[in-house]
């Protein structure tokens, strides 16, 4: 099917729902005259896959006039980008919402998700609406399905299964949300 000449909510597939959230990236861009970043987490592909992307819209200026007579844009894999990483030499990754193995149970996925983001025990609890005690010992579980005596190994264990790029889907849902990309 064609779509050139279609409207944001005239495309057929399920972002076509958020149309009004792009027409409102649009208009700002051309207002500001300047690039703006949006967070996209939507089904894509045949597969229909929840995925995050990044969404700039330039403007686009007339030659002639310099006036501004509509926008462009790029999409782009959401990175899981350090400047620590960074100085080490390694690349930055691509986050996913599906686990690279099925490995943990999805209750442990979610606690290796937010124990990967350094939270404690306790904090993961109240997240997760759970005693600290169940906590400690799903982490204890996740030790022996991983191989693992600590937290530090079981970084080590993440980064090298892909398991530091994973972001339970629960957490997400569709939707759109513009980014401050000026540092302010």
């Amino acid at each position: 099917m064609k779509i050139e000449g279609y409207y944001d909510d005239e495309l057929p597939c399920s972002i076509a729902k958020f149309a009004w959230f792009f027409k409102e990236h649009d208009r700002n861009t051309v207002a500001t005259k300047d690039r703006l970043c949006s967070l996209e987490i939507h089904c894509y592909g045949p597969e229909q896959i929840l995925k995050p992307y990044y969404f700039d819209k330039f403007p686009l200026f007339d030659n002639t006039t310099a006036q501004c007579v509509g926008t462009i844009f790029h999409a782009r894999k959401f990175e899981n980008f350090s400047l620590l990483k960074h100085i080490n030499g390694e690349q930055p990754g691509f986050f996913r919402f599906y686990p690279p193995e099925n490995l943990f149970s999805e209750g442990e996925l979610d606690v290796i998700f937010f124990a990967l983001q350094s939270m404690s025990s306790k904090n993961i609890a109240k997240r997760l609406n759970r005693s600290h005690r169940t906590i400690e010992n799903k982490l204890q579980q996740i030790y022996q399905k991983a191989d693992v005596h600590n937290l530090s190994q079981l970084q080590a264990f993440c980064k090298e299964k892909g398991f530091d790029r994973f972001i339970p889907q629960k957490f997400f849902s569709p939707g759109s949300r513009m980014l401050n990309t000026d540092g302010g």
